[in-house]
């Protein structure tokens, strides 16, 4: 079996309205980041009986996503 794994997150306005009041959130933080938008990373994993195998061959540490987003890739 195959299964996509999509972990993600979003700074979009409509979505932050949940939390606008929540004592959880650090808003000093969140004001960085709220005009990013937000980003979702996917792996596609086979898993058998023996274990199981990423099948995503594209990068997704932090020093390859930044130069993306930097436009240096």
């Amino acid at each position: 079996m195959v299964v996509t794994v999509e972990p993600g997150i979003y700074f979009h306005e409509h979505l932050l309205k949940a939390v606008e009041e929540s004592e959880y959130v650090n808003y000093n933080l969140l004001g960085e980041y709220r005009g990013m938008g937000g980003v979702r990373l996917e792996d596609d994993v086979l898993i058998t009986s023996d274990g199981c195998e990423n099948l995503t061959k594209v990068r997704s540490d932090v020093e390859w996503l930044e130069s993306v987003c930097s436009g240096k890739v």
